[in-house]
This record gives structure tokens, sequence and C-alpha cells, in this order.
């Protein structure tokens, strides 16, 4: 029955409510940091090998493109990139021969210079100077090149050298890849660059490459869904503290949906503050792109935990006779979240000379998509044996409905990936990871409609009247901590013996 006297505010609560102040102030934090960052253009910098030969890596970037317009022969330009480059080199002794084909193509040129080269997506470019990267001569990597700058003669007496190039593009967006490519010259100083990269059409997103503009409008839209998202759980669980003589904890699945939405807002937050940092000095903020990674994927696994809450009951937590099985879930989830800050941790803090665009078409990618299979097929035939061996009809639906969410929340991620693979490589980043976050947003506000305060006391009424709640084997269920399911139960109680084990 409801109570007349407002129960205090435990620490949950207070935890709750300061979650929710972070949560909410992070926007307009975000957007100040966004004001007051001065501009830069996305930045690539490093220091370079002192041996004679070397071929070093410096990054890619996804240029924009316009369309010529009919009648018209100029190509408009849409990026440039500008390099400063300091340290001292000596040129090498030259070779003067000349060949029609391979390896020179004319006069050989390369031998005991230093470049700067640049190479586009197409097949014969970057993807073969890639599978080749240790075979290729420097005259072939110089040949298949779209773009090489000869250093050699600009560092010889050791002064810094900065140059600007302009890139025009009229067919598609193209990554480009860049590197630095020592072909027998002498390092007198060590050498150490940066290179600015930009996609001048772009206005305020000009620092991101094609694949990674809008994030900031997906992010910030999405933190404000799971924001609302978490308050609508937090009003929850202030109306079963005041209308009904339990406490949220005797619902442990509110708190789990509630932290795992206050999870996905804070990571929306994280990302959105080094979007805008990167939007101004063209590296942002790694170690907040790391925390929001791990808050995303810690939000994802409270719901996969929620959902095996669901269909085994609260005794997969509390029983002894599941304890392998909770640890053999845990194991799993705290894998997967490991391997997605890895991935993180490697793209922000390494160089990747890959040809991937976004996570799932990596080896750890398909990892993560093999364990995510693995914990679908075990909780779908969990929940289904669960809602199978109810005879109760509020039980029933609930079930059903539960059932439904797993469905669609566990075959999201293999779909994901398959519409992801029919869109363009230069889209097919942010289209991902708006997919998985609009997939996830949706299966919180299901749950948040699945587990709302009057479907909880619809369930728990029924649950209160033994003469409605049986199972088919009609035998007395036992969870292993001396809860029978004919006594009188609490909806925490509910939680574990509504389950056949």
């Amino acid at each position: 029955g409801s109570s007349s006297v407002r129960p205090p505010r435990n620490k949950r609560d207070k935890v709750d409510a300061a979650m929710a102040w972070a949560t909410a102030c992070g926007l307009p934090a975000a957007l100040l940091v966004g004001i007051l960052l001065p501009v830069e253009a996305r930045l690539e910098q490093g220091s370079l090998p002192t041996s004679e030969n070397f071929r070093e890596y410096a990054g890619k970037f996804c240029f924009d493109f316009k369309k010529i317009k009919d009648g018209g022969s100029k190509k408009p330009i849409v990026g440039e990139w500008d390099f400063t480059i300091s340290g001292a080199v000596e040129e090498g002794l030259h070779d003067s021969r000349e060949s029609e084909g391979p390896p020179c193509w004319g006069r050989c040129q390369t031998q005991g210079r230093f470049y700067l080269m640049a190479f586009d997506d197409q097949a014969h470019r970057w993807s073969k100077a890639r599978a080749q990267w240790d075979d290729l001569t420097c005259e072939e990597l110089h040949h298949i090149s779209n773009w090489a700058e000869d250093l050699s003669g600009r560092l010889s007496k050791g002064r810094a050298y900065t140059q600007k190039i302009t890139l025009t593009e009229s067919i598609r967006p193209r990554f480009w890849y860049f590197a630095f490519v020592n072909c027998g010259a002498q390092v007198r100083e060590p050498m150490s660059y940066s290179l600015h990269l930009r996609n001048t059409r772009m206005g305020f997103q000009e620092e991101f490459g094609v694949d990674r503009q809008n994030l900031i409008q997906v992010y910030a839209t999405f933190w404000v869904l799971f924001g609302i998202l978490a308050f609508l759980l937090f009003l929850s669980a202030r109306q079963l503290n005041e209308s009904f003589d339990w406490n949220v904890r005797s619902w442990p699945q509110i708190w789990l949906l509630q932290a795992s939405a206050w999870c996905s807002a804070t990571g929306c937050v994280f990302f959105l503050f080094h979007c805008l940092i990167y939007a101004r000095n063209g590296r942002g903020e790694p170690m907040l792109a790391m925390t929001g990674t791990f808050c995303a994927a810690a939000g994802k696994c409270l719901i996969m935990l929620l959902l095996f809450s669901i269909a085994r009951g609260w005794a997969l937590l509390t029983s002894p006779g599941n304890q392998r099985q909770w640890n053999v879930i845990v194991g799993v989830l705290a894998t997967i979240v490991a391997i997605s800050m890895g991935c993180e941790y490697h793209g922000e803090y390494f160089h990747d000379t890959s040809t991937t665009y976004y996570l799932y078409e990596s080896w750890p990618g398909l990892v993560i998509l093999l364990l995510n299979f693995f914990l679908f097929a075990w909780c779908l035939v969990t929940m289904w044996g669960t809602f199978a061996a109810e005879t109760c009809e509020e039980a029933r639906g609930f079930y059903r409905f539960a059932l439904v969410i797993c469905l669609f929340f566990f075959i999201s991620l293999p779909a994901m990936c398959v519409t992801a693979s029919l869109i363009s490589p230069w889209y097919r980043r942010q289209w991902a990871i708006g997919i998985e976050l609009a997939t996830r947003c949706a299966v919180t506000a299901a749950l948040v409609h699945c587990l709302q305060p009057s479907r909880l006391n619809a369930l728990s009424s029924a649950r209160l009247m033994g003469d409605q709640i049986k199972f088919k084997d009609e035998d007395a269920v036992d969870d292993g901590l001396g809860d029978h399911m004919y006594e009188d139960n609490t909806p925490g109680d509910f939680n574990r013996v509504g389950v056949a084990e």
C-alpha cells in the first residue's frame, strides 16, 4: 500500500542526484570549452628515426570533394595540408641510371634523398604501398605516390622548413595517407615534424575528416536523449520510494538501467568535450575519448547484465549455485570493455596504417561480435525457458516484452555491421556511431517502459496472490537462498523466484 510518510533520501539517491547535475552541466561546459580554445588544424606530429634508410608513417585524413559545375574547367580547392619539419640532413650518393619501366620509370631520382610522400586510397596507391611496404624500393614508392616532396635540399642548412599544399577533388571524398621516406640521406640533426590537415569547405568542422564530420551534433543529441531517460528512471525510483513501501533496492533492475543510462549520457558528454577540443586544436584530448569509450562500453554491458537478470532472476548474482555462470558473464563483459578500451587507446596514441574505417572491420571488432553472439544465444535460451515455464499472464506479458527487447538489442550489432558495409567508406564511421547510439537509446527507452512503476506494482501484486502464481511443473522453486515461491515475497524476492531454476 501507499505510505503517508516520505522516506528519507539514501546514499544512492544522493549519488543519482549528483550524476544528474554532472550530466546536465556537461553540454554547457563543453560549449564553453569550444568557444574559448584557439583554432588550429588537424595535427599530426612526432619525431623521425636517424638512420639513412627508414619509412615512417605520419597519419591519414579524409578530404572532402566538390563536383565541377557544368561547363566549368577549374577544379575547386577542397582542402589543404601544411607541414613543418626541423632538423638537418645531407644528401647521399645519387644514381644516374635510367629505366623505361620499373624501378625508375625514367631517370632514377630517389637515391640519397629524403621525401614526404602522399598516397590516396585507390588500390594501386596506398593499398599497394601498405601491402608491400618493406619490399618496394624507394623508386617504386615514389612512382605510386600521388605527391612527393624532396626535403633533402631544404634541410641541408639545418633550418626548419614549412610548406602549404592545396588539394582539389571533384569525384568523391578520399582518404589520404602520409609518410616520410629516407632513401639514403644522412641525418645530421634529429628531425621532428608537424603535419596540419583540414577540409577548407567544412567551416567550424574543417579540422575533421569527412568520416568524422557531424559527430559533435550526434553526441550532443544523444547526450540529451540519454539524460532524459536517466531522469525518467530517477523519477521512477523516487515514485517507488514514495508511493509504495518499497525502496528502489528492492528492484535492482531499475538501478542497473539507471546506471546504464547515466553511463551512456556521461560517455556522450566526454566524447562531446573531446570533439570540441579536437575542432579547436586538431588533436582533441585522448583521455576524454578513452573515458567516453569506457562509459559507453559500461552502459552496453550494464544493459546486457540487466537482460540476464531479467532472464535468470536476481538470484544470478545472489545465489551461490549461480556463481560460475556469473563469473563467465562478468568475464565476457570485462573482455568486451577491455577490447574497446584497447582499440581506442591504439587509435589515439598510435598511427594506424590500416585501411579499416571503424572498429568492427578489424579483428578486435570481430572478437566483440563473437562474444556478443555467445551472450545473445545464452540470454535468449534462458529468457525463453523462463517465459515458457511461466503460467501467470502478467508475468508472461512482461517476459514476452523483455524477449523482444533482448532480440532487438543483440541482433542490432551484426545488423549495424551489415548496414555499415553498404555505406560508402568515408561515411561509414559516423553512421556506425549514430546507429549504435540510436539502438542503445531505443533499448534503454523500451526497458524504461518495461520497468515502469505501474507495471512493477501489478506484477508484484500478482506475485503476492499465491493462487495466480504457478509454474508448469507445479513444483516449488528454490533459488538456493531459502525463498519458497508460495511464501509471502517482497518485490526483490519476485526477481529471484520468478525464474525456473
